[in-house]
């Protein structure tokens, strides 16, 4: 319905920091086709200003904001082949929704070839249920959009203040919205405003300079900006070398790691900076997108390879989750046969940031190595498990993290500088498993934290 859209995992890196503001009033710089403002409505409650200057962004934030559409119209003088359309612009809402299938229509009238004259036909043929469908989703559409400012970006920036939100993905390219919207352009009456093209090699500095005195933003670029290196915020990767950089004065990482797919989990309630864990801890299960979509976020960088779990499970302290572990297919490490069996393999494990509280990473892992975590253990894979093995990567010869609740079985080196240091390290790490309760393990672990 709409043209042009931001990738899905986008959307949803930004609704994700944008639920950590505390403002009356987001500005949404370069709105585009609104993917923004439809995907952060029903996250916030709060009014949006809505920005563009192109002819179908323009008539669209208008008529989103209440403002009259009396002067949109198709051109006196256009006597074509989309000629009909005339009689499809009867109030605001029929005006809007034509406008945006001429978007689509207008193309195939200017040619004339088999295909573009077919297309033509149909379009035809079908349009009236076609219009009026749209026109009814444009009505049942709820926006929060209450004002549209119809002017260069740049401008508006000068005028927002400090302490409201803002929300941009500038053009990538010079010129490119312009050129995709021409022919509607020539097609309806436009009086567009005044304002200088967006060129990312030349206005990006200025437009970085005036984000930066906001206290809460969002801006993504397809390419690293210097600029605002201190607010750098993370990646996501869209496919072959195409990455869409994050900045944001936010405290929490919000990247999607290269080669993550798009999933459609479920949220889950995760601590925050402020939290504090108590020894009220429960073990539950979580799915594979949601599985999938966290260790996406938080799992370190240093682990190259992981697969797809046989189980995963949140760890949770009042509902809101802490910690992540999961159990992979059977795996023989070297030196695990010193390990009472049967075993299980412990695919990964990672605690949520930012937190409060000290060395989380370790609560996690006296968590993993429980009476309730066995009893899942042997309850997934029907059989018993009186030990745990895994893999940990790590720079260093041995992991802090594992490291006196785990015994280290082996390492392999398999990276190298080119003076032959060794950079990376494949550890092999066991244990027996239920030492203790969840609520034992948590007294464990505090005591060792607060030393």
């Amino acid at each position: 319905m709409f043209q042009g859209t931001l990738p899905h995992r986008a959307i949803k890196i930004i609704g994700n920091i944008v639920k950590e503001w505390n403002v009356k009033r987001i500005y949404v710089g370069c709105s585009g086709n609104f993917t923004i403002e439809r995907s952060i409505s029903g996250l916030i409650d709060c009014k949006i200003t809505s920005n563009d200057v192109t002819i179908y962004s323009s008539y669209i934030g208008k008529y989103f904001s209440g403002q009259s559409l009396e002067e949109l119209k198709i051109k006196d003088d256009y006597d074509g082949e989309c000629n009909f359309l005339r009689n499809y612009m009867n109030n605001d809402t029929e005006k809007v929704a034509t406008m945006m299938l001429a978007s689509d229509i207008l193309p195939y009238s200017m040619h004339n070839d088999q295909y573009s004259k077919r297309m033509m036909r149909g379009y035809k043929e079908q349009y009236s249920k076609i219009h009026s469908d749209l026109c009814k989703k444009l009505e049942g559409m709820k926006l929060n959009i209450d004002t549209f400012y119809h002017g260069d970006v740049m401008k508006m920036l000068d005028e927002i203040p400090a302490d409201c939100g803002f929300i941009s993905f500038p053009p990538f390219f010079k010129g490119g919205y312009e050129r995709m919207w021409k022919e509607i352009e020539n097609f309806f009456e436009y009086t567009e405003p005044d304002y200088e093209i967006f060129d990312p090699d030349v206005h990006i500095t200025e437009f970085c300079h005036k984000v930066s005195r906001l206290n809460n933003f969002v801006i993504g670029t397809e390419r690293p900006v210097e600029e605002l290196e201190q607010y750098f915020n993370g990646t996501l990767n869209t496919g072959p070398n195409k990455l869409i950089y994050f900045y944001s004065k936010t405290n929490k990482k919000h990247y999607v790691r290269q080669g993550a797919r798009a999933t459609n989990a479920k949220p889950i309630v995760r601590i925050d900076e402020h939290d504090v864990i108590t020894e009220n801890i429960t073990i539950a299960p979580i799915t594979i997108d949601q599985f999938q979509e966290l260790r996406a976020l938080y799992l370190s960088t240093n682990v190259t390879k992981v697969g797809t779990p046989i189980a995963s499970y949140g760890l949770f302290c009042e509902d809101k989750l802490f910690g992540v572990f999961a159990f992979g297919s059977s795996y023989m490490l070297k030196g695990s046969e010193k390990l009472e069996k049967p075993t299980v393999y412990l695919m990964t494990d990672f605690s949520i940031r930012p937190t409060c509280e000290k060395n989380l990473s370790k609560l996690v892992l006296y968590c993993i190595l429980s009476k309730e975590a066995k009893f899942l253990a042997e309850k997934v894979t029907g059989k018993r498990a009186n030990s745990i093995t895994t893999n940990a990567f790590s720079k260093n010869p041995v992991s802090m993290k594992y490291r006196g609740l785990f015994e280290l079985f082996g390492r392999r080196e398999i990276e190298k500088d080119e003076n032959g240091k060794v950079k990376k390290w494949n550890l092999s790490y066991g244990a027996p498993m239920g030492q203790w309760s969840l609520k034992e393990g948590y007294e464990l672990w505090r005591q060792k934290s607060s030393k």
